[in-house]
């Protein structure tokens, strides 16, 4: 069995920031047995301010039903679930606040091996990796929307 500190101050400054809270790297979303694949839970970053009704770390820890829906939104020829998660369901737990995302639609399911984002540096700090090429690794490069096959992207 491997322990880890998951740490016990909230007020530590995450990775991102040159701290050393950082998300737990198997928050992986999960479906729930018996439920024919309709539900799954999992964990999310959420936009904070304006139009969403969060209001930003106070959010952390709260839980959200997120239904997955194929409604396009009014400002673009963008958005709408993939045709197979149409209708079905998913209770995320809020474990970090996207400061880099706005608008109402914003909940980042976390998926390992799906992206890091704009913030790079974390990474860098909570795996203790040196060069940005090294970071790659954990997204196949692609630090909007990770590796496009399965075992692709994985930490080094």
């Amino acid at each position: 069995v491997q322990l880890t500190n998951i740490g016990s101050d909230p007020s530590e400054k995450s990775v991102c920031d040159g701290g050393d809270a950082a998300a737990c790297t198997d928050n992986q979303p999960f479906i729930v047995p018996g439920t024919d694949g309709r539900l799954s839970m999992g964990f999310a970053a959420a936009a904070a301010g304006g139009a969403s009704g969060l209001h930003g770390d106070e959010n952390c820890g709260q839980c959200y039903e997120l239904i997955f829906v194929n409604d396009k939104h009014p400002n673009g020829d963008w958005g709408g679930a993939h045709p197979d998660l149409v209708d079905r369901r998913m209770v995320v737990q809020l474990t970090n606040i996207g400061y880099d995302v706005v608008g109402q639609h914003s909940f980042d399911i976390q998926i390992p091996g799906s992206g890091v984002g704009i913030f790079k540096e974390g990474c860098k700090r909570q795996f203790r990796i040196e060069s940005d090429a090294d970071v790659g690794a954990f997204d196949c490069g692609n630090h909007y929307g990770g590796g496009g096959k399965k075992g692709g992207g994985a930490p080094p």
